[in-house]
């Protein structure tokens, strides 16, 4: 699980300071050149996910004749030039192209390989005589997990006892043994957020959202639909299982969303619904589904939208005007009697997590109904409305919202109705983060706040009180490669 963009280090940039007579040496020439670098750096950082910018094709060969016997199999690949930029903002450069050969075997059951390429520092690499140049370099590897510096180029499942790789039959479902392109990213435009989202399993655990494998929900789907209906919000790929456990919280923090149904939440025991209520107080936002199958509402939710679709008739048409609010006075019946059918479960929301749900067609300004996308009226799915409650990042849908996100083998779905039920979910998803992300600025202000007289320090404390700064992270040594992996 990797983020698409990671935020840049908060370390201010120093530079030389020229002026006449300064006395020029290695050490400040260096600093001068690292200043521009990192500057660099940062701005494709800000700017841009990682990806691959032009080229990197990755293509079958032949062995090479100059290799050993052993080695002359078909495993050999030839990487096309090419440029990527990776999450920290180096440029990769692949100037020719390169025969590699996949060394990687696989274990009892099908192992997916990894081919990706990564930024190396010509200046921590060592050198018997120091050159007056600095060619920039990379490392052209494979790897079981990706890591954060890596750009991926092809990936492979491997299977079998004597593997020979092959061309997909299919690019859109390669098989085993055979090259993967589905997954390579192109550089592009960063996203303003991007938004962790996790559906509940029934095991007492969470399942995170991904589009990379078999999806848990159509969560997934309308991942897939937020690059194309709002680029500016991005889907966290993420395949973490975390149980709902006291000592889970700091895990499940990270998430902005979290998805159930309605007798799913209501089955859970003490220790896990505590668990939700610090979730809930720290940002996070709870959405609940409630199917009409739960509650019998079935008849209800019909007659409701038969009303709607006569008020909309009528509302057109001056000679029918008198029967509008004969209509719209029904149409507050029926909702009050969809009310008293889920009363219970608003009443047991508002208990749990000390909320007033309040339905979302009271609440014109909220930001379930505008924020990306306008909505004067609630969805309709298969004939039947939506309604929707909510206070406080407690969401309660009623109607199969998430059953319109994706492929409904059961009911087909009109693409109006997928967009309109899509929109509507990314509106879900742009609330949830943007709560999460408010939420966080309001903590930390609060953190932030300086006492009026702060405390006295004895002068042992002022001797030893120091400012640290984090650390740079070591690389994990089973991932290091030989250096003849250099190019």
């Amino acid at each position: 699980m990797n983020q698409p963009w990671l935020p840049p280090k908060t370390i201010p940039f120093e530079r030389l300071n020229v002026i006449d007579g300064l006395l020029m040496n290695s050490q400040r020439w260096q600093l001068a050149h690292d200043y521009h670098q990192r500057r660099q750096n940062v701005l494709y950082q800000c700017l841009n996910e990682p990806g691959i910018v032009c080229g990197l094709e990755v293509c079958l060969i032949a062995a090479p004749e100059t290799v050993k016997p052993e080695y002359r199999d078909k495993r050999w690949l030839e990487i096309q030039p090419g440029i990527a930029i990776d999450r920290f903002g180096n440029l990769i450069v692949v100037d020719k192209p390169i025969n590699y050969r996949l060394q990687s075997e696989p274990s009892v059951q099908a192992t997916t390989i990894y081919l990706v390429v990564s930024y190396v520092d010509p200046g921590e690499l060592h050198y018997h005589h120091r050159p007056e140049t600095l060619k920039e370099v990379y490392r052209l590897d494979e790897k079981l997990i990706p890591s954060e510096q890596d750009v991926e180029v092809c990936r492979i499942q491997l299977a079998g006892e004597a593997v020979a790789l092959q061309l997909p039959q299919d690019v859109f479902t390669p098989q085993i043994n055979e090259l993967d392109l589905r997954y390579r990213s192109g550089v592009k435009a960063r996203s303003q957020g991007q938004v962790w989202v996790a559906a509940y399993q029934d095991t007492n655990q969470l399942q995170g959202i991904t589009t990379q494998e078999n999806p848990v929900s159509n969560l997934a789907y309308l991942y897939q639909a937020l690059p194309s209906l709002y680029p500016e919000l991005t889907g966290i790929n993420d395949n973490r299982s975390t149980f709902l456990q006291a000592d889970s919280l700091t895990e499940i923090a990270t998430y902005d969303l979290l998805y159930f149904t309605a007798p799913q939440i209501q089955s859970l025991d003490n220790s896990a619904l505590g668990l939700l209520q610090e979730y809930h107080q720290t940002g996070g936002a709870i959405a609940i589904e409630i199917s009409d199958g739960n509650y019998s509402l079935g008849e209800i939710q019909k007659v409701k939208q038969d009303l709607e679709k006569a008020i909309a008739s009528v509302a057109i048409l001056d000679e029918f005007a008198n029967y509008e609010e004969s209509l719209k006075s029904e149409l507050d019946e029926i909702d009050g009697q969809l009310k008293i059918a889920i009363q219970p479960l608003l009443d047991w929301c508002d208990r749990v997590f000390e909320t007033q749900l309040t339905p979302l067609t009271q609440l014109k300004q909220h930001p379930l109904r505008s924020q990306p996308f306008l909505f004067s009226a609630l969805p309709t799915i298969n004939n039947e409305s939506i309604s929707i409650w909510c206070d406080r990042g407690i969401v309660l849908i009623l109607g199969n919202l998430a059953s319109a996100w994706g492929l409904n083998h059961r009911t087909p779905l009109s693409r109006e109705h997928i967009r309109t039920a899509q929109e509507m979910g990314i509106n879900l998803l742009h609330f949830a983060w943007k709560r999460k992300q408010l939420n966080h600025c309001k903590d930390t202000a609060t953190l932030n706040i300086l006492p009026a007289s702060p405390p006295r320090l004895s002068r042992e404390d002022t001797a030893t009180s120091s400012l640290s700064l984090p650390t740079t992270p070591t690389a994990n040594p089973q991932q290091s490669q030989p250096p003849d992996t250099l190019f």
